[in-house]
């Protein structure tokens, strides 16, 4: 099985990337057994041993079509979040970087400073719910908008 990858990987750096099929998140995919299998999944499998069941293979280079045993490690669903937040890879879904939403981070300024006495009809007016405008206010939610 380690001859399956003598051939099918390119170096990068010290990263050997997988130089075949790639599915859009950038991730090697392979067919074992006619069965498509990631293919760091593979490596890690290969190279270091079975992989427990509710464990993923981490990349510690960040590079998704990267095989290289080395750079391979296992983890949870949670620790793969936790990595990627501190890796500064996840996507931004809240405030202006949220395509769903109605209000702007000036505009979550600018109710923040209003009474909140005003929460109805601030909410009539920008078209949101009054949760939503009482979350602005009570820094719930827009926190970047401070």
């Amino acid at each position: 099985m380690n001859d399956y990858f003598n051939d099918r990987f390119n170096m990068s750096g010290n990263c050997m990337v997988w130089s075949g099929y790639k599915n859009p998140g950038g991730y090697g995919q392979a067919t074992l057994g006619g069965k498509r299998v990631l293919a760091h999944r593979m490596s890690f499998a290969v190279h270091k041993g079975d992989i427990p069941k509710g464990m993923m293979v981490l990349h510690a280079c960040d590079n998704p079509g990267c095989i290289n045993p080395d750079h391979l490690f296992l983890g949870t669903a949670k620790d793969n979040d936790s990595d990627c937040r501190m890796k500064g890879r996840q996507t931004k879904t809240n405030g202006s970087f949220n395509g769903r939403s109605k209000i702007t981070e000036e505009l979550a300024i600018a109710i923040r400073q209003l009474p909140k006495k005003n929460q109805r009809l601030l909410a009539q007016k920008y078209g949101v719910t009054q949760k939503v405008i009482w979350n602005v206010q009570n820094g719930k939610s827009w926190t970047t908008a401070i």
